[in-house]
């Protein structure tokens, strides 16, 4: 959502706001890359509700693909060869009705209760089979029509990370929830090359490899995965051939078996929550963050806060390479950070002329970023919904408090909260973006 606010804002023309006004590059990770991804394919199927501080309850809960449409989209994607007729005729109708953000995670909600008791690995034409968490990140873009899912023009990178099978399972610090130094020495951090329609690793070959955009996508979501890696011997011996396993997602022959297979894929943000790194191996020159992690930033402080090289708590899905191996920025500066993202009347944070310190294991090199900027994933004072319904019936969870995907009415208010966040800090955003 925050995305289609500054390609609306800032050059409704993707095109040419690359090739012609700015060198732009994205970095995303888990969720981050499946919601960028899905604006890439899928931009003209989705409505992305922009923020007005009038809005109702029932132009966020009960609107309908518009009247004038003839097909309206299906609760249920297609599964595997099996298109039902109401799915072929919206999707074989480019201009035929859009479905809202809290729409399409409705449908998402369907579709996990649909398979909850049923993930099964996916047949593919050849004979072979791909892993069952890759089918269901297909599932998700069948949503909204989109068979073959491509990278787009710019330039973009997600990350994820693996740990060789072969090594003893890595061990948290019980107390503080990072991993122990001598199991964090065995996590890898992994950058895919997304666009262009393809998927490659950069900068090192000889780590796991994507096949596809499809394939990498599965890599970096994988959030479920560190838990059963970290918990207990017991619960990997019961439920580790629910784990993917590198070049082994999409379609493979069962037969065939490489030391690649030997190598346990996780999350990518285990490591880095943000996506920073993807830009700081770039040394890119202004960074705007949008922190969108499903913890507050009152629980958990760990993915910003080891940035600075600060100890805190964390858990099994942030920062587990603790403070010392994640540190790219000056300690110094953490506690005027954490103070403005936690602050409801501000949530961001903006540094200028900040020192990016070298980093071996993220392959961060020392270099000075002109402007830092980062949002919070927190309430914002400022963010004012008029309609007293609209304000009662969001969850207690929203915005930053869910377990998997948000129910409609919450979906529809965070796109919102993302525009609005746009839109409110244009003074800072404009000299960066071009306006």
């Amino acid at each position: 959502c925050a995305w289609n606010t500054i390609v609306d804002v800032y050059n409704p023309s993707i095109g040419s706001m690359y090739t012609e006004s700015l060198n732009l590059t994205i970095s995303t990770v888990s969720g981050g890359s499946i919601g960028y991804g899905l604006w890439v394919n899928a931009n003209k199927r989705i409505e992305f509700p922009k923020y007005r501080k009038n809005v109702t309850w029932e132009e966020l809960v009960e609107r309908n693909v518009p009247k004038s449409s003839t097909a309206k989209p299906p609760y249920f994607p297609r599964y595997g060869n099996n298109i039902s007729g109401q799915m072929l005729r919206w999707c074989d109708s480019e201009n035929d009705g859009m479905i809202s953000v809290g729409e399409f995670t409705d449908k998402i909600h369907s579709l996990t209760f649909a398979k909850l008791f049923s993930w099964t690995e996916q047949k593919c034409d050849d004979g072979g089979k791909s892993h069952w968490w890759t089918s269901f990140i297909q599932r998700i873009f069948d949503i909204v029509c989109v068979d073959n899912i491509l990278g787009g023009d710019v330039p973009w990178t997600s990350s994820f990370a693996f740990i060789d099978e072969k090594t003893l399972l890595p061990i948290r610090n019980p107390r503080r929830g990072a991993l122990e130094p001598s199991s964090a020495e065995r996590l890898h951090h992994v950058l895919s090359k997304m666009s262009f329609g393809s998927s490659y690793i950069v900068p090192f070959d000889h780590r796991p490899k994507p096949s596809s955009v499809l394939e990498a996508l599965s890599y970096t979501s994988a959030f479920w995965a560190a838990l059963l890696v970290t918990a207990n011997t017991i619960s990997y011996k019961l439920f580790g051939n629910l784990l993917l396993r590198a070049n082994s997602s999409t379609c493979f022959n069962s037969t065939e078996k490489t030391a690649s297979n030997e190598k346990l894929i996780l999350d990518g943000g285990v490591i880095d929550t943000t996506g920073l790194v993807g830009l700081l191996q770039q040394q890119t020159e202004n960074i705007i963050v949008f922190y969108n992690n499903n913890v507050p930033l009152s629980q958990i402080t760990s993915p910003i806060a080891y940035l600075f090289g600060v100890d805190t708590a964390t858990n099994s899905m942030n920062g587990l390479l603790g403070p010392s191996m994640s540190q790219v920025f000056p300690s110094v500066l953490y506690p005027e950070v954490i103070a403005n993202l936690t602050n409801p009347k501000v949530g961001m944070a903006h540094l200028r002329g900040i020192h990016v310190l070298p980093n071996r294991i993220m392959g961060v090199e020392p270099y000075i970023i002109g402007s830092f900027i980062v949002f919070s994933n927190a309430k914002n004072d400022n963010f004012i919904l008029e309609d007293e319904m609209t304000r009662s019936q969001l969850s207690p969870s929203w915005p930053d408090r869910y377990l998997f995907t948000p129910p409609r009415l919450d979906a529809n208010v965070l796109c919102m909260f993302s525009d609005w966040k746009v839109r409110n800090y244009h003074e800072e955003l404009d000299p960066i973006l071009g306006r």
